[in-house]
């Protein structure tokens, strides 16, 4: 009998469009130009055989589904604003344009 089991290594895709679109937020009202930041998260599932351990060769990947993540300032190492991926790993961040290093802070729970 053989059965399934998942090892998680996670990928980040992240693809960033500077539209300079109002939006709200934390850090400011509708005047304030952001960006977005857009991308998708996904982890490796790597399935377990019985007769043979891990099979790499089968790995295949998966969303990250209803993940938590924030743009931090890198600076400050504060939050600018947070976002979750859907059921597709999809997210969108938008960050204000003054902020001009960041990175992100996935959760996992």
């Amino acid at each position: 009998m053989s059965f399934i089991k998942n090892i998680s290594i996670f990928s980040l895709f992240v693809f960033i469009g500077c539209n300079g679109s109002g939006g709200g937020g934390a850090t400011g009202g509708a005047d304030v130009k952001r960006n977005a930041i857009t991308g998708f998260l996904t982890y490796d599932s790597v399935p377990i055989q019985d007769s043979i351990g891990l099979n790499y060769a089968a790995t295949t990947q998966k969303p990250m589904r209803k993940i938590y993540l924030e743009a931090i300032d890198s600076n400050t190492d504060l939050a600018i604003t947070s976002a979750s991926t859907n059921n597709s790993g999809e997210f969108t961040l938008n960050v204000p344009v003054t902020y001009t290093s960041i990175y992100l802070r996935v959760y996992s729970v």
